[in-house]
């Protein structure tokens, strides 16, 4: 074959490559976060404290790879898609915290117009989740978003509403006007992966979600605020007999001349579960057939983003106070503080550090099925250091 039919042959092959390219904006992106993490925990229960040391992956932010593509159609009319996969960097697994899923951090698929704002329909986050497409509230409440691993304490730490992703979900964005952005999302059947067996979409069998948010993003001053509401399942024996959730966030910052000053709160009622695994002991009764974690209160969390010798000085600081909804006499308080440093290596790579410590002042039950209950104050402590590179 000649160098001309040898030319001629890869222009034929690269052209339509080259166009599709262009076409549909396809992208492959991805970061790698690893580290390492001392944690320190006493249960106060007699017994010695539980201490490990360990390799981590993605304590700051989830490692993960995505493809992500966006076609324009003409006249302001743009169709797009998200992929994207978590991965433990330290072992090569999927990660953990999506539950083995292939596109487990999101899939989805979008319309997106000048005029009507967004559409989007698939796995997406919530409106307080700390990651992804739709967890708009993240970098509005906190320096730390919901926290960095298990107990470096971010807004997730002190809230009672344990977000994070969902399945089956239909999602509208707004256009921005005035500054101002609104947003509305609905879950027919919130893990379909995990959750109750049997459950069907937009049925009582499943735990549904609905969320309304409406934030405001100016040159200094952000802020947002969510109303989110949970019909629970019927099919799980925890929740079969528990009224709907309710959480509401509000949150705000300011940039002042030194630095980023950030002030958020939540209540919280008829949650189940307080957030894992930055729970110590949890709160729960067990009355000899289930174990009842619906939990209500309130949590408030103070942070600033201080820049300094190159990088930025992470501060947060935190109160909760929560009780079980059916057993009042049992709740707890909780006080965490973090102090972190991130200096960027490059436009592509920074490393970070934190330290954190959390106390719990907890009212738990004795035994099973016991109404006596003792007070314990149980913390953990825990210490990272880390590398974070994008592509």
């Amino acid at each position: 074959m000649t160098k001309t039919a040898i030319g001629a042959a890869v222009a034929a092959l690269t052209l339509p490559i080259a166009f599709t390219a262009s076409a549909a904006q396809v992208q492959i992106y991805g970061l790698v976060d690893e580290g390492l993490s001392y944690i320190s925990k006493d249960l106060d229960d007699g017994n010695s404290s539980q201490d490990s040391f360990e390799v981590k992956s993605g304590m700051s932010v989830g490692s993960r790879i995505g493809i992500k593509g966006e076609e324009d159609l003409g006249n302001g009319l743009k169709v797009g898609f998200i992929l994207e996969n978590g991965f433990e960097a330290d072992s090569g697994e999927f990660a953990k915290a999506t539950s083995t899923r292939l596109f487990g951090r999101e899939a989805s698929l979008y319309i997106s117009d000048d005029s009507f704002g967004t559409f989007a329909f698939g796995r997406l986050q919530h409106l307080t989740a700390g990651y992804g497409t739709w967890g708009v509230a993240a970098g509005i409440l906190n320096p730390y978003a919901i926290g960095w691993s298990d107990h470096i304490a971010g807004y997730k730490n002190v809230f009672g509403f344990n977000s994070g992703r969902l399945d089956n979900v239909i999602a509208w964005k707004s256009p921005t006007f005035n500054n101002f952005t609104a947003y509305a999302q609905w879950s027919s059947n919130t893990d379909q992966y995990n959750g109750p067996e049997g459950a069907e979409e937009n049925k009582g069998t499943a735990d549904r979600y609905g969320s309304l948010g409406l934030a405001y993003r100016g040159e200094r001053f952000s802020a947002i605020g969510t109303v989110e509401w949970t019909p629970w399942s019927s099919k799980r024996a925890d929740t079969a007999k528990a009224d709907d959730g309710i959480a509401v966030t509000l949150g705000a910052n300011y940039q002042f001349d030194f630095g980023k000053i950030y002030l958020a709160g939540q209540y919280f009622d008829n949650q189940w579960r307080l957030a894992t695994p930055s729970e110590i002991v949890p709160l729960a009764f067990n009355n000899g057939t289930i174990n009842d974690r619906m939990v209500k209160g309130y949590g408030v969390v103070a942070g600033a983003n201080i820049p300094a010798l190159g990088g930025n000085v992470l501060l947060s600081l935190g109160y909760r106070d929560a009780e079980l909804v059916n057993y009042s006499d049992i709740g707890a308080t909780r006080v965490s503080g973090t102090i972190g440093y991130r200096y960027p290596l490059s436009k592509r790579t920074n490393i970070y550090t934190a330290a954190s410590y959390t106390r719990d002042d907890l009212d738990k039950q004795v035994a099973a099925g016991s109404t006596e209950t003792e007070n314990v104050n149980p913390d953990a402590m825990q210490i990272v250091l880390g590398l974070v590179h994008r592509f």
